[in-house]
């Protein structure tokens, strides 16, 4: 901890020695040294430029459902992003920052009765991360809908505002995955008016949907991203392997492209498991399977 006293003083609110499975929504992960809680952009761009001038090494945390930190923890600093989480609009434009949960930003869009974010009602992340894996569901992502992305250059040190043709947006993929010195600081979507009782009833089809389908248990989501058509959940189930366990780590038996911490399940676990469900499907089927999920180690 020593060697990160002097962060200390930057002014941002922190906890030290913060066991990982806390940040994690898997519930699993080692000790982290050292936590941030920034609660306002200028906080979090100040801690940025300190870390700048350091050779210590940080990693940014939304909501932590897409992220498995290591059993060993992370030997450097991790910035939380979750009290960054204010939401406003202006006419059709919707402005977030990066910790404001996607569920709350689809029902701030219904309340000001503007459409294009009802697809994100049930997505268990926030604005940065989002915007990060271009996450999606039901046919839509966010993509469709980002009009610009403030973000933190740790390289030059300021604020740089990219616009939609600027972010790489594919499938579940983005410029910021690409470029690791781009941390998203506010995201804006550009809506559509539409009426509100039609948007929450498109809503509610989407949250029975997932409430139907996926697991109640702790995940992370979707273990492995979607390749040329392939769905990995469908080859995953045909493998046999719903139900399928290494330790606390189990393979949904409602859903096979989940992996959920069926009890005091450790990272060792999931990262096993979803090894030994790749391999398996590559076997079985000949096809290649890529994790969808941020590991932190």
């Amino acid at each position: 901890m020593e060697k990160y006293d002097f962060l200390t003083t930057v002014g941002v609110a922190f906890k030290t020695r913060v066991n990982g499975a806390g940040l994690s929504a898997f519930g699993s992960g080692g000790v982290i040294p050292l936590v941030f809680y920034p609660d306002t952009e200028r906080g979090l761009t100040r801690l940025l430029r300190v870390l700048k001038n350091t050779r210590i090494a940080f990693r940014i945390l939304g909501a932590g459902t897409n992220t498995l930190i290591a059993d060993g923890g992370y030997d450097g600093v991790i910035i939380s992003l979750n009290r960054l989480k204010q939401i406003k609009t202006d006419g059709d434009l919707l402005t977030a920052e990066a910790g404001a949960a996607l569920p709350r930003l689809a029902e701030y869009a219904a309340c000001a009765e503007l459409s294009g974010l009802e697809f994100a009602c049930g997505i268990p992340g926030t604005a940065g991360g989002g915007v990060y894996m271009n996450a999606g569901a039901y046919g839509a992502e966010l993509a469709d809908c980002i009009s610009f992305v403030d973000a933190f250059d740790t390289v030059s040190g300021g604020t740089v505002r990219l616009y939609s043709g600027d972010l790489g947006f594919s499938y579940r993929n983005s410029i910021f995955q690409r470029d690791k010195n781009l941390v998203v600081l506010r995201i804006a979507a550009s809506l559509k008016g539409g009426g509100g009782a039609a948007i929450r009833e498109v809503m509610r089809g989407y949250k029975l949907r997932r409430s139907a389908t996926q697991p109640t248990e702790r995940s992370l989501g979707s273990v492995f991203k979607r390749n040329d058509g392939v769905i990995p959940a469908v080859l995953i189930d045909k493998a046999g392997l719903k139900g399928y366990n290494i330790g606390g780590a189990k393979i949904s038996e409602r859903h096979a492209g989940f992996i959920v911490n069926s009890g005091g399940a450790s990272s060792s676990d999931y990262r096993a498991l979803a090894s030994a469900a790749a391999e398996a499907v590559r076997q079985k089927f000949g096809v290649g399977l890529d994790l969808e999920i941020e590991i932190i180690k």
